[in-house]
């Protein structure tokens, strides 16, 4: 049995525009449904019930044809074990009292309290995995029932660290059925993460789980699994009054990581919060914490402690971007630099602020040069694509403020190459792709070429020739395939390797998809001498 397979839905609902909402909460639950199809009327959600036998359905009371209760009814009569949330615009007890003898599982009043009916459908999610692995215990292996479990449990606790589940009447309900070993009363998230970010430990996770971990946090309650991909999280009950105990197991865990599986770890300790239901907040302060890495100390655990509370002095509107933006439009490294240092010292308005204040500030300070420039320039450039990842994963506070230096540095190479010579840089990119149209051009070769980074040069070739790197190679390929067919002297494979292509197949795919015919009937139609 595969533990992983889709559980399905279906909608009905007589009102498109409710259809369409539902859709996209759906979509937007980020839960694995596979929808199934959508009824507008009680007749086509009986047959769509009947044909498919839908996991979960989420059903309007009053359409036409026959109404949802009735469609239920039905159903159950026809021995369906579907699990139904039912959508009413009415406030009537005995349509609720209806759908509780049914088994329904969910009542809802239009307009819908979004926020609530998505947990409500996470835990009908839930439920059918639980039912599933409850059913197939007598015909599947205990190694894949036991996955099947794990892998619900799994999920369940990732939906406590992203706040997905704020009742605590569902929490406890999860934690009986999935036999998590947690209670429901005060706990604290504990992160733990290689010091190193290109550590690789995945495959030994449940060795360092079993064998590293529970022999040391065994006394008390709590679930410890792989969160992301570099994180192993345990969440923890624990009481105010005990941290010192918690502060002496982790430190006992990174030991223990370190002389047994020879991986040096860092960890992080969120606040306590008062009930298990709320340890996404605790989640999020280990995050924090952790994030003051940056700074070098000695420390191996990162607890909330660390966490400046403290008000900045500057502000996004303090930022003056105007010397920068001038300085990079002429050229200027030295003022760059040193406008660079500046502002990432005047960033210190304590000995460590908090890193997110410095990574919103670099943001701000990007955003605000891009707009100088876009005024200033009459030839702009965009900048380069960035996430705030990008900047949450550099090591060391000094890697930061180079990284802010390199930035605009980089750029301002970029603007003055496309002032003063990008018919030249176009000019040879496109003649290296017209003499390797046989290849799998890439955008690092030609970057390499004309003296860009990969990033700048994709960008430089979008803004100055009109079109996408991408899409002006496939372009070009096809124009040559185009001739190479009228002059009629290869066949279609040969001229699919001709221009770059491995197989008959992706080439015929990507010639139809640029010129609107298959490469036969192109063919065809220049014998014909017909303008395809």
């Amino acid at each position: 049995m595969n533990e992983h397979m889709d559980v399905t839905l279906m909608i009905a609902d007589d009102e498109s525009f409710i259809l369409r909402g539902l859709k996209e909460i759906v979509s937007d639950s980020d839960l694995p449904l596979k929808l199934i199809g959508t009824a507008g009327n009680g007749m086509d959600a009986f047959a769509l019930l009947l044909s498919s036998s839908p996991d979960i359905a989420i059903m309007d009371i009053r359409m036409p044809g026959m109404d949802g209760l009735e469609v239920i009814r039905r159903a159950r009569d026809a021995g369906l074990t579907t699990h139904f949330l039912i959508l009413s615009g009415y406030n009537d007890f005995s349509y609720a009292q209806e759908a509780i003898r049914y088994n329904v599982h969910g009542y809802f009043l239009k307009p819908l309290n979004i926020p609530e009916f998505r947990q409500a459908l996470s835990a009908e999610y839930q439920d059918v995995l639980a039912t599933r692995a409850k059913s197939a215990s007598d015909t599947i292996s205990t190694d894949e029932l036991s996955s099947l479990m794990e892998s619900s449990r799994s999920y369940f606790l990732a939906q406590l660290l992203q706040g997905e589940i704020s009742s605590a009447d569902v929490t406890n309900a999860r934690l009986n059925f999935l036999h998590i070993n947690l209670g429901p009363d005060s706990s604290v998230a504990v992160i733990l993460t290689p010091e190193n970010s290109d550590s690789d430990f995945e495959t030994d996770f449940a060795s360092i789980i079993t064998h590293t971990i529970h022999p040391v946090l065994k006394t008390f309650f709590y679930e410890a699994f792989l969160y992301q991909e570099q994180q192993i999280v345990c969440i923890i009950n624990l009481s105010a009054g005990n941290e010192d105990l918690l502060l002496a197991r982790i430190k006992a865990c990174l030991t223990g990581l370190q002389k047994k599986n020879g991986l040096s770890f860092l960890a992080a300790v969120g606040t306590i919060v008062p009930e298990l239901c709320q340890c996404s907040a605790s989640y999020q302060a280990a995050l924090s914490a952790l994030s003051y890495r940056i700074y070098g100390t000695d420390t191996k655990i990162f607890d909330s402690g660390i966490i400046c509370h403290q008000l900045p002095q500057e502000s996004p509107r303090s930022i003056d971007s105007a010397p920068l933006a001038d300085a990079i439009l002429n050229g200027d490294t030295t003022r760059i630099k040193d406008y660079c240092s500046a502002f990432f010292d005047s960033l210190f308005f304590v000995h460590m602020p908090p890193p997110n204040y410095i990574f919103g500030m670099f943001l701000f300070l990007i955003s605000n040069v891009q707009k100088d420039i876009a005024i200033k320039s009459s030839h702009p450039v965009s900048f380069p694509e960035f996430t705030f990842d990008d900047l949450n994963i550099l090591p060391s506070v000094s890697e930061l403020k180079d990284w802010l230096i390199d930035f605009f540095l980089n750029y301002s190479e970029l603007l003055t190459a496309s002032h003063n010579g990008h018919d030249q840089i176009i000019r040879q990119a496109k003649e290296y792709i017209r003499s390797h149209l046989d290849c799998n051009i890439k955008a690092k070769d030609v970057a390499a070429l004309v003296g860009l980074s990969e990033a700048y040069f994709t960008i430089y070739f979008k803004n100055h020739s009109g079109v996408n790197f991408r899409d002006y190679i496939l372009s070009e390929k096809m124009e040559y395939a185009k001739s190479l067919i009228c002059a009629q002297n290869c066949s279609i494979t040969e001229i699919a390797y001709q221009i770059g292509y491995q197989d008959y197949r992706s080439f015929s795919r990507a010639f139809k998809n640029t010129v609107g015919m298959s490469p036969s009937e192109y063919l065809n139609a220049a014998s014909k001498n017909t303008s395809p």
